[in-house]
């Protein structure tokens, strides 16, 4: 007689090889063992039902957030601009509060390095000056008098005037 393989149950009545018990006893101890495996105590099922309310909870928490983006964004204008008549027109690389400030913050960068060097050309010419002046002021010189005059009106006066600030480019 001719042996057949069975998964499952073997009918009755229906002849089987020792060799095909074996094999079918074994099949059977396998699966078992894999059903075992995948079946999930009651704390795993808990766990697991935990993760899934977290990873929803997560998932409503990122919404919300990204909906928040969306209405500071809008906010910052940083989606749309207007056009000549006022009217709303979608646009992009509108500058931000971020940009505006950055540029501010270069303008004044570049004042306080100008009046830094300023202060610097003050402090020397009034050095100049100082090594130019004897101690004792009623030993000085008629000539000496006119070369601090014209030190202090060419040097000294044009280092204490305010430049005019760099136009904004």
């Amino acid at each position: 007689m001719e042996s057949r393989r069975y998964i499952g149950a073997i009918p009755e009545g229906v002849y089987v090889s020792f060799e095909d018990y074996k094999i079918l006893k074994a099949d059977l101890a396998r699966m078992t063992e894999e059903r075992d495996s995948l079946r999930l105590t009651g704390t795993q099922a808990n766990e697991l039902t935990q993760r899934r309310m977290q990873v929803e909870s997560l998932r409503q928490q990122l919404a919300d957030q990204e909906a928040v983006i969306g209405t500071l964004k809008e906010r910052l204008e940083m989606d749309f601009g207007y056009d000549a008549d006022g009217n709303r027109v979608v646009a992009l690389g509108i500058p931000d509060g971020i940009a505006c400030r950055d540029a501010t913050i270069q303008l004044q960068d570049d004042r306080i390095s100008d009046l830094q060097a300023q202060l610097q050309a003050a402090r020397e010419a009034a050095q100049t000056l100082d090594q130019m002046t004897p101690k004792r002021p009623n030993a000085i010189t008629y000539e000496q008098g006119w070369k601090i005059i014209d030190h202090v009106r060419d040097v000294l006066l044009p280092t204490l005037t305010t430049p005019t600030p760099k136009e904004a480019t």
